[in-house]
């Protein structure tokens, strides 16, 4: 199960909202690449950093993407807080997601 803010110890003067590639950076930085770790689902090696969701620090967004020629409207989800996120692998990361 992935970590929310309330299992560390954040100092939330020092979390602020940021863009969607601002936090997955954010993330980066501050625990390392993901490829450094293993998939915290499945144990193979992780790709990406995934939001684990419900974080108080979540923020969304409306967007639009075009795949195979057809519009497609979802909302991205994504949290300031670096402890919010897991290394995990595409496969693993789609499922969470629901894109799998």
């Amino acid at each position: 199960m992935g970590r929310n803010s309330n299992e560390r110890n954040v100092d939330t003067s020092r979390v602020s909202p940021v863009g969607y590639t601002y936090a997955h950076v954010k993330v980066g930085r501050a625990r390392g690449k993901a490829h450094e770790h293993k998939c915290t689902r499945c144990g193979r090696q992780a790709s990406q950093w995934a939001y684990q969701g419900g974080s108080e620090y979540e923020q969304q967004e409306e967007t639009t993407r075009t795949f195979r020629g057809e519009e497609h409207v979802f909302t991205l989800r994504w949290s300031a807080n670096v402890w919010d996120y897991e290394p995990m692998c595409v496969p693993c990361h789609r499922a969470l997601d629901g894109d799998a």
